[in-house]
């Protein structure tokens, strides 16, 4: 048994008890993320449609009307949405706090590289690329 062919019974028992609270460590912090991603998603809708039932379309109805009729408006009425620029940033930066495979772009980054048009063509057969 020393040439380590062979696990003595107790050595098999602590490696098969060792590997299942391994994998129950690995199952509890699986669940524990799922957890904090449907929290926060849930926290993000809530706040969403918080935001989004005390807005009300622009141009309103009555100002469509008045326009119809040939009446300029002065000033149109406060649709209660946030400002603009505002709602770009934070659909910008809508991420999850972590874990999220997919990456929004930054409004600030202008200076970025670009891609590439694709693939270099390829060379007929006979030909070096020289380079």
């Amino acid at each position: 048994m020393a040439n380590g062919f062979h696990e003595t019974p107790e050595a098999a028992r602590e490696r098969a008890e060792r590997a299942q609270q391994a994998e129950q460590e690995r199952r509890d912090a699986a669940e524990r993320t799922v957890e904090d991603n449907l929290a926060t998603r849930d926290r993000l809708n809530s706040e969403y449609f918080s935001a989004a039932e005390n807005v009300k379309p622009s141009p309103t109805q009555r100002e469509c009307d008045l326009l119809k009729l040939g009446i300029p408006l002065d000033e149109r009425e406060p649709s209660g949405a946030e400002p603009e620029h505002e709602f770009q940033r934070r659909v910008m930066e809508g991420r999850l706090s972590h874990n999220n495979p997919y990456e929004t772009r930054n409004l600030g980054s202008e200076g970025e590289p670009r891609r590439g048009r694709g693939r270099p063509r390829k060379q007929p057969e006979g030909t070096e690329v020289s380079g």
